[in-house]
């Protein structure tokens, strides 16, 4: 049996354990990095490039999206420090010392999406030639307020719900949501999204198709459907 010695031993290859490794090998210590699967195997791959760098000083609505997001899983302590911290550690590692190329605008300043720490724009939406909205498509388990000013705002406006309170979600607010004008709503089947998800992997290449409103998926090794559920027509 080897015997590895070291002054630091990180386990984990996400950013987080990556970007602690950096720090202590540049402080002078001999760095040994863990990982449970290959070297580069991480649940930050997950993300797909996507990175939470949320300068509004409300931080409750980043943290309020981030424990809807995870079906009210995620740790409270972990979630209140990922949204202190982490703007300050995606400037400082990611940014400014390793100059990574995020999309930028012409005057080269970082061009982002607010996503789902905002009132004022959904998770996908279809505009017009002239700039108006034309469909406002949320997803998860959004509030009937939320979903009213969408209502007020575009000509269609579609909600894709999954997640294992889903049904809880629906007895409690579909009455309401079901009252807003052009809306429809769809619920996707937890057991199905589970085997969807368990089919995913990094080097994977998924060929997705819809035929009457069923929607097929095929990594190449295994094959799987969702049917979602209409909860509401258009009103």
């Amino acid at each position: 049996m080897e015997i590895i010695r070291t002054d630091c031993l990180v386990i984990g290859a996400g950013l987080a354990g990556a970007a602690y490794a950096l720090s202590a090998e540049r402080a002078g210590l001999d760095v040994q990095l863990l990982s449970k699967g290959g070297p580069n195997d991480a649940n930050s791959d997950w993300a797909q490039g996507g990175i939470i760098y949320d300068t509004d000083p409300d931080s409750g609505l980043l943290a309020r999206d981030i424990v809807e997001a995870s079906d009210d899983t995620a740790n409270p302590a972990a979630v209140a420090q990922l949204v202190t911290e982490g703007p300050q550690a995606v400037r400082e590692l990611l940014i400014d010392d390793l100059q990574v190329d995020f999309d930028r605008q012409a005057d080269g300043g970082l061009e982002f999406t607010r996503g789902l720490s905002t009132a004022d724009e959904p998770d996908l939406w279809q505009h017009s030639d002239s700039g108006e909205i034309e469909h406002w498509i949320e997803v998860g388990q959004p509030e009937e307020p939320r979903l009213r000013k969408a209502c007020g705002r575009s000509a269609l406006v579609s909600v894709y719900a999954f997640g294992k309170s889903t049904d809880t979600w629906w007895k409690l607010h579909g009455e309401a949501i079901s009252a807003l004008p052009h809306l429809q709503a769809w619920q996707f089947h937890w057991d199905e999204v589970e085997i969807a998800a368990a089919m995913l992997d990094r080097t994977m290449q998924l060929s997705v198709s819809i035929v009457g409103g069923i929607i097929y998926l095929d990594n190449g090794r295994a094959s799987t459907t969702l049917e979602p559920r209409l909860l509401t027509p258009i009103a």
